[in-house]
C-alpha cells in the first residue's frame, strides 16, 4: 500500500535520520524508475516504478537496487561466536536455533568428546547423541561455514570453551545491537561471566574458576568447561548480580544502543551508583537517567549520538538512540 507523500515526510522528520550516504525509505515509497535498475530484496516493481516493501536504507549495487532493513534476523558469518538452543536431533547432527532464518547444523564430528578425547565417532556415539546434547539444552559454539544453498550455518564446538551451558540465564536481544568483537567470552566481576553471542543470544552465568579467555588451554580450559556444564549452587549475591546485568542489557536494547561489555558495565555501574533496584532498571525514569553514562561510554570511541523523542514502550521522556557510521538503526 502506497503512503501519502505528506505522511512519508512527517515520518522521516520524526525519525530525524537525514543521512548523506543512504536514503531512508518506508514501505510503499517510490525508490526509482525501473528503466535503469532491477528490484532486489525489499523492493518490487509496479508499472515501471520500483517501490520499497521494507523500512530501511536504499542500497544500490550496479543495476540492482534493494532495501537494507533496520531490523532483521541474524545473518551468520564464519567465525561468529553464537549461543543457541538444541531444537532437534537428526542423523549424525543436531539442529540448533541461533536466531537466524534457518536452524544451524552441529555435526557429531564437530563436537568435543567428554574429556577432550580425540578419536573417530563410532556407531555407539550415534546411538547416544542425547548423552552429549539433548533437546532444549543451550550450547555455545562457533560458525564454521555457511551452506551456499540456503545460507544456514554449520557450527562446531571443538574448542573446549564451547559446549553445553548451565548455571545462568539467557538474554535475547536484537542481533544488530551486538558488535563483532575480539573476545565474546568476558568476565564481568568475580565469578559472574558472559558469553555475548553475535546472534543476539547472551548467556550470563556463574563460574567460580577465574580463568580469562587467553588462558583457555590444556587442563585449565577443560576445568573451565566443566565448571559451565556442572550444576552449581549459585550464591545469592551472584544471583543478584546476574539479574542486574540482565536488566542492564535489556535497558540498552530499549534505548537502541550497542551492546558490548563497556556499555553493559556503564548501565550496571550507573544503576548501582544511583541506588536503582534491579526491578526498577527498566522503568522509564531509570532509562532516562542512563543516557549520560551511555553517551560518555560511546563518545570515547567516537560514535555518533542523537537524542530523539520516542513513543517506544509508551515512554514520554527523550531516549538515547545510536547510529553507527556504517549502518543506520532506529528503534521503532
Amino acid at each position: 500500500r502506497r503512503v501519502h507523500g505528506d505522511i512519508i515526510k512527517k515520518i522521516k522528520e520524526e525519525m530525524m535520520m537525514e543521512e548523506e550516504k543512504s536514503e531512508i525509505i518506508i514501505p510503499g515509497e517510490e525508490i526509482c524508475k525501473a528503466e535503469s535498475y532491477m528490484a532486489g530484496h525489499g523492493a518490487y516493481e509496479e508499472k515501471g516504478v520500483i517501490y520499497a516493501s521494507l523500512a530501511g536504507t536504499v542500497q544500490k549495487a550496479d543495476k540492482l537496487v534493494y532495501v537494507k532493513p533496520f531490523k532483521a534476523r541474524y545473518h551468520p558469518e564464519s567465525g561468529d561466536v553464537v549461543v543457541g538452543r538444541i531444537v532437534a536431533i537428526e542423523s549424525k547432527r543436531w539442529k540448533v536455533d541461533i536466531n537466524a532464518g534457518h536452524h544451524a547444523s552441529l555435526l557429531l564430528t564437530a563436537i568435543n568428546l567428554p574429556g577432550g578425547e580425540q578419536r573417530r565417532r563410532s556407531e555407539e556415539d550415534k546411538l547416544h547423541m542425547r548423552d552429549f546434547y539433548s533437546e532444549n539444552e543451550l550450547v555455545s559454539g562457533e560458525v564454521q561455514s555457511i551452506n551456499p544453498f540456503d545460507g544456514s550455518a554449520n557450527l562446531h564446538t571443538r574448542n573446549l570453551k564451547y559446549g553445553k551451558l548451565m548455571n545462568g540465564v539467557l538474554v535475547n536481544v536484537q542481533p544488530h545491537l551486538i558488535r563483532r568483537m575480539k573476545h565474546h567470552f568476558v568476565t564481568f566481576e568475580d565469578a559472574v561471566k558472559l558469553i555475548i553471542g553475535t546472534n543476539g543470544f547472551i548467556w550470563i552465568y556463574y563460574s567460580p574458576i577465574s580463568i580469562t579467555e587467553e588462558t583457555f588451554v590444556g587442563r585449565e580450559l577443560q576445568t573451565e568447561q566443566e565448571s559451565i556444564t556442572e550444576v552449581r549452587d549459585i550464591p545469592i549475591l551472584s544471583r543478584k548480580m546476574i539479574s542486574r546485568i540482565r536488566n542492564s542489557i535489556l535497558a540498552l536494547q530499549m534505548k537502541g544502543c550497542p551492546i558490548y561489555i563497556d556499555t553493559i558495565r556503564a548501565v550496571f555501574d550507573a544503576s548501582n551508583k544511583q541506588k536503582i533496584s534491579t526491578t526498577d532498571i527498566l522503568k522509564p525514569a531509570s532509562l532516562v537517567s542512563f543516557s549520560k553514562p551511555i553517551e560518555e561510554c560511546l563518545s570515547k570511541e567516537g560514535h555518533d549520538m542523537l537524542m530523539v523523542e520516542s513513543t517506544t514502550h509508551h515512554m514520554e521522556q527523550s531516549e538515547l538512540f545510536y547510529y553507527p557510521q556504517e549502518l543506520s538503526l532506529i528503534h521503532i
